[in-house]
């Protein structure tokens, strides 16, 4: 039997094998990293999760992994480009590994965006600091039951 977080650490794994960053660019949930002082960070958190099917002995989840893709701002120009670039290459490398690189039950995965890159601010409107766009990877995964009735 897996679980969410499992899926969740294989996220991690995956993103900070992309050979441009460090892994203390990407955390789980913990958003002090934007104060570090790096350029590109990623924060995965917990999302939705669903049981769209469950049959004999056998459970299907759909865990949703939300990924903040954030780009410290330098200015329009060369920000947009680089948050493009490292978007992209988290989302090369995700698509790269459909069953997060063999996670049990791991059938497939499905990438969306939650609108458009957004900019930051600070409380008195000054900035923007950072550009940010949130991923949705949606991870569907087959469970097989061995406790309770199904012992």
């Amino acid at each position: 039997m897996s679980n969410y977080n499992t899926v969740e650490a294989a996220v991690l794994t995956l993103i900070q094998a992309i050979s441009t960053v460090s892994s203390d660019d990407i955390t789980r949930g913990d958003y002090s990293v934007m104060d570090s002082g790096r350029d590109n960070i990623a924060v995965i958190t917990p999302g939705a999760i669903d049981q769209p099917d469950a049959r004999s002995r056998m459970s299907y989840y759909e865990w949703d992994v939300l990924i903040d893709v954030i780009r410290r701002y330098i200015d329009d120009g060369s920000t947009s480009v680089s948050f493009i670039q490292w978007r992209d290459s988290i989302m090369t490398q995700l698509e790269s590994y459909p069953t997060l690189d063999g996670v049990t039950g791991v059938l497939r995965t499905r990438i969306r965006t939650e609108g458009d890159p957004d900019d930051i601010f600070d409380d008195d409107d000054a900035g923007p600091f950072f550009k940010v766009q949130r991923l949705r990877l949606t991870i569907t995964q087959r469970i097989d039951l061995t406790g309770g009735e199904y012992a």
